[in-house]
Protein backbone atom coordinates (compact mmCIF):
# COMPACT_ATOMS: atom_id res chain seq x y z
CA UNK A 1 0.00 0.00 0.00
CA UNK A 2 1.43 3.33 -1.11
CA UNK A 3 0.24 5.20 2.01
CA UNK A 4 2.18 2.82 4.29
CA UNK A 5 5.32 3.37 2.22
CA UNK A 6 4.97 7.16 2.54
CA UNK A 7 4.51 6.92 6.32
CA UNK A 8 7.55 4.63 6.63
CA UNK A 9 9.77 6.98 4.62
CA UNK A 10 8.64 10.05 6.57
CA UNK A 11 9.07 8.45 10.00
CA UNK A 12 12.43 6.85 9.21
CA UNK A 13 13.69 10.24 7.98
CA UNK A 14 12.49 11.92 11.19
CA UNK A 15 14.18 9.25 13.33
CA UNK A 16 17.48 9.69 11.49
CA UNK A 17 17.34 13.45 12.13
CA UNK A 18 17.30 13.00 15.90
CA UNK A 19 20.52 13.88 17.70
CA UNK A 20 22.23 11.36 19.99
CA UNK A 21 21.10 13.47 22.93
CA UNK A 22 17.45 13.39 21.79
CA UNK A 23 17.59 9.62 21.29
CA UNK A 24 19.15 9.02 24.72
CA UNK A 25 16.71 11.39 26.45
CA UNK A 26 13.72 9.57 24.90
CA UNK A 27 15.17 6.14 25.81
CA UNK A 28 15.65 7.22 29.45
CA UNK A 29 12.16 8.78 29.66
CA UNK A 30 10.62 5.58 28.32
CA UNK A 31 12.77 3.48 30.68
CA UNK A 32 11.43 5.50 33.65
CA UNK A 33 7.82 4.93 32.60
CA UNK A 34 7.96 1.35 31.33
CA UNK A 35 9.82 -0.16 34.29
CA UNK A 36 7.12 1.10 36.70
CA UNK A 37 4.24 -0.56 34.84
CA UNK A 38 2.65 -3.85 35.94
CA UNK A 39 3.29 -5.28 32.47
CA UNK A 40 7.00 -4.99 33.29
CA UNK A 41 7.09 -5.65 37.04
CA UNK A 42 4.91 -8.77 36.71
CA UNK A 43 6.97 -10.26 33.85
CA UNK A 44 9.96 -12.60 34.11
CA UNK A 45 10.66 -13.58 30.49
CA UNK A 46 10.91 -10.45 28.37
CA UNK A 47 11.78 -10.06 24.68
CA UNK A 48 13.51 -6.93 23.43
CA UNK A 49 15.08 -5.91 20.11
CA UNK A 50 18.33 -4.34 18.96
CA UNK A 51 17.57 -0.83 17.73
CA UNK A 52 18.50 0.09 14.15
CA UNK A 53 17.91 3.13 11.93
CA UNK A 54 17.11 5.43 14.85
CA UNK A 55 14.58 3.12 16.52
CA UNK A 56 13.86 3.76 20.18
CA UNK A 57 16.66 2.01 22.07
CA UNK A 58 15.42 -0.43 24.74
CA UNK A 59 18.91 -0.88 26.24
CA UNK A 60 18.15 0.91 29.56
CA UNK A 61 15.13 -1.40 30.05
CA UNK A 62 17.24 -4.46 29.18
CA UNK A 63 19.86 -3.47 31.76
CA UNK A 64 17.21 -2.99 34.47
CA UNK A 65 15.59 -6.33 33.59
CA UNK A 66 18.87 -8.20 33.98
CA UNK A 67 19.69 -6.38 37.25
CA UNK A 68 16.31 -7.50 38.61
CA UNK A 69 16.98 -11.12 37.65
CA UNK A 70 14.51 -11.18 34.76
CA UNK A 71 15.38 -13.18 31.64
CA UNK A 72 16.03 -11.16 28.47
CA UNK A 73 15.53 -12.48 24.93
CA UNK A 74 16.15 -11.11 21.44
CA UNK A 75 14.40 -12.07 18.20
CA UNK A 76 16.09 -14.38 15.73
CA UNK A 77 14.86 -14.11 12.13
CA UNK A 78 14.47 -17.44 10.37
CA UNK A 79 14.65 -16.40 6.72
CA UNK A 80 13.64 -19.86 5.47
CA UNK A 81 10.33 -19.96 7.39
CA UNK A 82 9.85 -16.16 7.76
CA UNK A 83 9.23 -16.69 11.46
CA UNK A 84 10.65 -15.19 14.64
CA UNK A 85 12.12 -17.26 17.43
CA UNK A 86 13.74 -15.82 20.54
CA UNK A 87 17.20 -16.43 21.96
CA UNK A 88 18.43 -15.68 25.50
CA UNK A 89 20.49 -12.51 25.74
CA UNK A 90 23.28 -11.46 28.11
CA UNK A 91 25.65 -8.51 27.68
CA UNK A 92 29.01 -9.42 26.11
CA UNK A 93 27.71 -12.64 24.54
CA UNK A 94 28.73 -13.39 20.93
CA UNK A 95 26.44 -11.65 18.42
CA UNK A 96 26.03 -11.94 14.65
CA UNK A 97 24.29 -9.72 12.09
CA UNK A 98 21.29 -11.15 10.27
CA UNK A 99 20.33 -10.46 6.64
CA UNK A 100 18.77 -7.11 7.67
CA UNK A 101 21.90 -5.93 9.47
CA UNK A 102 20.35 -6.46 12.92
CA UNK A 103 22.47 -7.96 15.71
CA UNK A 104 21.25 -11.32 17.04
CA UNK A 105 22.68 -13.58 19.74
CA UNK A 106 24.81 -16.38 18.32
CA UNK A 107 22.61 -19.38 19.09
CA UNK A 108 21.75 -22.95 18.23
CA UNK A 109 18.20 -24.28 17.60
CA UNK A 110 18.07 -25.75 21.12
CA UNK A 111 18.62 -22.25 22.61
CA UNK A 112 15.54 -20.83 20.92
CA UNK A 113 12.09 -20.43 22.45
CA UNK A 114 8.78 -19.57 20.83
CA UNK A 115 6.87 -16.38 21.48
CA UNK A 116 4.06 -17.99 23.49
CA UNK A 117 6.49 -18.81 26.35
CA UNK A 118 7.29 -15.11 26.88
CA UNK A 119 5.50 -12.84 29.36
CA UNK A 120 6.21 -9.55 27.60
CA UNK A 121 7.48 -8.48 24.18
CA UNK A 122 8.78 -4.97 23.55
CA UNK A 123 8.17 -4.31 19.86
CA UNK A 124 9.86 -1.80 17.56
CA UNK A 125 7.61 0.23 15.26
CA UNK A 126 7.62 2.89 12.57
CA UNK A 127 4.25 4.44 13.45
CA UNK A 128 1.27 3.79 15.72
CA UNK A 129 -2.16 5.17 16.58
CA UNK A 130 -4.13 5.56 19.81
CA UNK A 131 -6.01 2.32 19.09
CA UNK A 132 -2.86 0.21 19.43
CA UNK A 133 -2.37 -0.34 15.71
CA UNK A 134 1.29 -0.59 14.73
CA UNK A 135 3.09 -0.02 11.45
CA UNK A 136 6.33 -2.00 11.27
CA UNK A 137 9.09 -2.19 8.69
CA UNK A 138 6.86 -4.14 6.31
CA UNK A 139 8.19 -7.69 6.59
CA UNK A 140 5.41 -8.87 8.94
CA UNK A 141 7.61 -10.94 11.27
CA UNK A 142 5.99 -9.73 14.49
CA UNK A 143 2.44 -9.92 13.15
CA UNK A 144 2.98 -13.54 12.04
CA UNK A 145 4.54 -14.39 15.41
CA UNK A 146 1.62 -12.92 17.36
CA UNK A 147 -1.17 -14.24 15.12
CA UNK A 148 -1.09 -17.87 16.21
CA UNK A 149 -1.35 -17.19 19.93
CA UNK A 150 -4.38 -18.83 21.51
CA UNK A 151 -4.65 -16.30 24.33
CA UNK A 152 -4.66 -12.73 23.09
CA UNK A 153 -3.33 -11.52 26.46
CA UNK A 154 0.00 -13.37 26.59
CA UNK A 155 2.60 -12.28 25.89
CA UNK A 156 1.81 -8.64 26.53
CA UNK A 157 2.73 -6.62 23.44
CA UNK A 158 4.23 -3.19 24.11
CA UNK A 159 5.47 -0.89 21.36
CA UNK A 160 8.31 1.55 22.06
CA UNK A 161 8.26 4.77 20.05
CA UNK A 162 9.03 8.46 19.88
CA UNK A 163 5.97 10.61 20.42
CA UNK A 164 6.17 12.00 16.87
CA UNK A 165 5.56 8.48 15.52
CA UNK A 166 1.90 8.68 16.60
CA UNK A 167 -0.40 9.26 13.65
CA UNK A 168 -4.17 9.67 13.33
CA UNK A 169 -4.82 6.16 12.02
CA UNK A 170 -2.51 3.34 10.93
CA UNK A 171 -3.78 1.59 7.79
CA UNK A 172 -4.44 -2.00 8.85
CA UNK A 173 -5.28 -5.37 7.38
CA UNK A 174 -6.73 -8.45 9.08
CA UNK A 175 -3.30 -10.02 9.77
CA UNK A 176 -2.09 -6.95 11.72
CA UNK A 177 -1.92 -7.49 15.49
CA UNK A 178 -2.58 -4.63 17.93
CA UNK A 179 -0.33 -3.62 20.79
CA UNK A 180 -1.61 -3.77 24.37
CA UNK A 181 0.26 -0.50 24.98
CA UNK A 182 2.69 1.90 23.32
CA UNK A 183 5.19 3.83 25.44
CA UNK A 184 6.60 7.15 24.22
CA UNK A 185 8.79 9.68 26.01
CA UNK A 186 5.65 11.74 26.75
CA UNK A 187 2.90 9.25 27.44
CA UNK A 188 1.77 5.62 27.64
CA UNK A 189 -1.05 4.75 25.27
CA UNK A 190 -3.17 1.83 26.48
CA UNK A 191 -5.94 1.24 23.94
CA UNK A 192 -7.77 -1.12 26.32
CA UNK A 193 -8.11 1.74 28.84
CA UNK A 194 -9.89 4.34 26.72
Amino acid sequence: MKYKKIIRQRMKTKRRQLTDHQQKFAAMSIWLQATRQPFFTNSQKIAFYMAIQGELDPLPIIQTSLRLGKKAFLPIVDSSTHKLKFAPYQPNMPMVKNQYGIWEPESTPKDLISIHTLDLVFVPLVAFDKYGNRLGMGKGYYDRAFQNLKDNKKPTRVGLAYHFQKIQAVPTSKQDVKMHAVVTEKKIYSPSKK
